[in-house]
């Protein structure tokens, strides 16, 4: 089955942001998307760029890199239905593929920036 961001946006995000459940028992879809990434070095927001996803939950993102990530925090777009929310997030960890010159890198959401679109 395949996830569809329709079903939750910066409310829910939100939601699980303000609570105290352990994020790493939320559920996981497959979200084999392309997205936009900026990482976040230092307070500084770097470029746009794209990345694979991986999957997804209300509580966080995985995401291939072609290089191990070199920085803590990142903003990525994601789409809900027509409309484009911006969320910042947090690298929890990253490991080489088996086999690959790729990374997968598992991060959970920090905050939602409301776009306007």
């Amino acid at each position: 089955m395949e996830f569809q961001i329709e079903t939750f946006g910066v409310d829910e995000i939100n939601e699980v942001l303000r609570s105290q459940i352990d994020r790493r028992d939320l559920p996981r879809f497959p979200y084999r998307v392309v997205r936009q990434l900026a990482p976040i070095r230092r307070g500084i927001q770097g470029r746009f760029r794209d990345v694979n996803c991986s999957d997804i939950s209300t509580g966080g993102i995985s995401f291939h890199l072609d290089y191990p990530p070199d920085f803590d925090e990142f903003a990525i777009t994601l789409n809900r239905g027509v409309n484009e929310i911006l969320v910042i997030g947090r690298v929890i960890d990253h490991q080489q593929m088996k086999g690959s010159a790729f990374y997968l890198v598992h991060a959970e959401f920090v905050r939602c920036v409301e776009q306007d679109h």
